[in-house]
């Protein structure tokens, strides 16, 4: 993940290449992220740890929607939940889904997110039904706008596919790219600046708004580089 405020830069990356154990490497803070992984503490059957699979290159990390997830914890030891703001943002990441959800109360299935679409704020990458995906974002003025995969551009299942989404508030413009190839645009106000969703933790693997009923219908999907 990559922003521009005053300066360009990466923010965090994950390269899931560790290939076993129970934590992933944020190598821009170069802090460890616990896996919470359903069987990590299990009581009534044998523990294991998360499922690690073969990557694009190295090694990937299976998510299923629910069981599996990294929450990453953002501005830790900053208190006082000031309003944040950013001119642009990217993401980019590896997918490989194994079946797609059905997005029970119209709900995407996370990749990436750290957004509360209530109060309108953060941003939010996942997939819905038949492969379809989407980034939405919350703005400084508080509109929720998102954009979305045309048809024809779903997300293969079983295959890499690499996701790259963008949001430039200074040129008014939100993008998806699938392979390197932009698919689809959307304006928004120049001059905008996407509203942080301040006191959350980014949350890969797993909407951090979830409905209740989701948690038991999820897509499958692996991430072996999902930010850079």
């Amino acid at each position: 993940m990559s922003h521009t405020t005053d300066d360009r830069g990466l923010m965090m990356h994950w390269d899931f290449d560790e290939g076993t154990g129970a934590n992933a490497l944020e190598s821009v803070s170069q802090v460890r992220d616990d896996i919470q992984y359903v069987f990590n503490q299990a009581e009534f059957t044998e523990r294991s740890g998360p499922q690690w699979r073969q990557g694009v290159t190295g090694s990937g990390l299976l998510f299923d929607g629910y069981s599996t997830a990294i929450a990453h914890q953002v501005n830790k030891g900053d208190t006082n939940n000031a309003p944040e703001f950013r001119s642009a943002l990217t993401i980019g990441v590896w997918v490989a889904p194994r079946f797609y959800d059905w997005g029970y109360e119209g709900k995407l299935a996370a990749i990436v997110n750290r957004h509360n679409m209530e109060r309108k704020q953060g941003y939010l990458l996942g997939m819905f039904r038949h492969g379809s995906w989407s980034f939405q974002v919350g703005l400084e003025e508080g509109g929720w706008k998102g954009i979305w995969s045309p048809n024809g551009y779903e997300l293969p299942k079983n295959e890499w596919s690499y996701v790259n989404c963008v949001f430039d508030g200074n040129q008014g413009e939100l993008k998806l790219y699938l392979n390197g190839c932009e698919i689809a645009s959307s304006a928004v106000p120049c001059g905008s600046r996407l509203a942080e969703a301040v006191g959350t933790d980014l949350l890969i693997g797993k909407n951090n708004h979830s409905s209740l009923w989701g948690k038991y219908s999820t897509s499958r999907c692996i991430a072996v580089s999902s930010m850079n």
